[in-house]
């Protein structure tokens, strides 16, 4: 259709499952879809609009100060993503990255801002701040002091049933780690089935800094804890990986506790 001149529409949003059956993709499939038929097509690159300007270093209903990233790699673009900035499907991006192609996020309303995905070295420690909310924070006794077994036991229980967890910490007293909200009834079925010791705590928020320069670079972490600190926000937990440190904080506090971060990596308009 293309060669003859034509512009072919195609509706987005839905795929066919390993069965064969007609499925969707989930939230954010459309831009799956567009990076599929990118992909396919060896396009220049991919443009894709929404209702904000790109890709920015905090969601502008909570950081009025938010400022657009011109430019991003796909590493950083798939983190924030994937912990909380849902301007772009984390998956659109992997495909994206793997045939090399750009991807150029704009706004329907304001094309004054935009953001590239592209391949890149950023030299800047921090990118963005992003942040997930509705988790609940699980501690699991374990039996008989035999942390090896109760350990192992209740991850496959819990894959079994496609429930994920994150902020995983082993110790000879307990077993804690954090899971979405939206499993908590069949993850609380699970522990009450098996007559494991446990208890819950809801209300909590998962802060996470993103940035591919902060890889090798001292003081990230300290200046994470001096933020946090000087606001009395209590952190719970910590992960981190070479693009991503994660910080676990009560709900209430999320929205000072990203506050003080941007602030503290000079993330805000100049």
């Amino acid at each position: 259709a293309i060669n003859n001149g034509k512009v072919p529409v195609v509706t987005g949003f839905q795929g066919i499952s390993e069965n064969g059956e007609i499925t969707t993709f989930g939230r954010g499939g459309s831009d799956t879809t567009a990076s599929i038929l990118a992909a396919a097509l060896m396009a220049d690159h991919i443009e894709i609009y929404s209702d904000v300007e790109g890709i920015l270093t905090a969601d502008p209903r909570q950081i009025p100060d938010a400022r657009n990233i011109p430019k991003t790699s796909y590493i950083e673009a798939v983190e924030m993503a994937n912990k909380g900035a849902n301007v772009i499907h984390p998956q659109a991006v992997k495909i994206a990255s793997q045939y090399k192609i750009p991807i150029k996020l704009f706004s329907t309303y304001n094309n004054e801002k935009s953001t590239i995905i592209h391949e890149m070295k950023n030299e800047r420690p921090v990118t963005g701040i992003t942040s997930k909310t509705n988790i609940i924070y699980t501690r699991i006794y374990p039996k008989k002091d035999n942390i090896h077994k109760t350990g192992l036991n209740i991850f496959k229980k819990l894959a079994l049933q496609n429930i994920s967890v994150d902020f995983i910490d082993i110790t000879p007293e307990l077993i804690s780690f954090i899971i979405n909200e939206d499993k908590e009834n069949k993850f609380i079925g699970i522990l009450e089935e098996n007559n494991y010791e446990f208890k819950t705590k809801n209300d909590f928020s998962k802060i996470s800094v993103v940035g591919s320069g902060m890889t090798g670079m001292p003081g990230v972490m300290a200046k994470i804890v001096k933020a946090l600190s000087s606001k009395d926000i209590m952190i719970y937990e910590c992960t981190d990986s070479y693009t991503t440190i994660s910080c676990l904080v009560k709900s209430v506090d999320e929205i000072e506790a990203i506050i003080a971060l941007h602030k503290e990596f000079e993330l805000g308009n100049k």
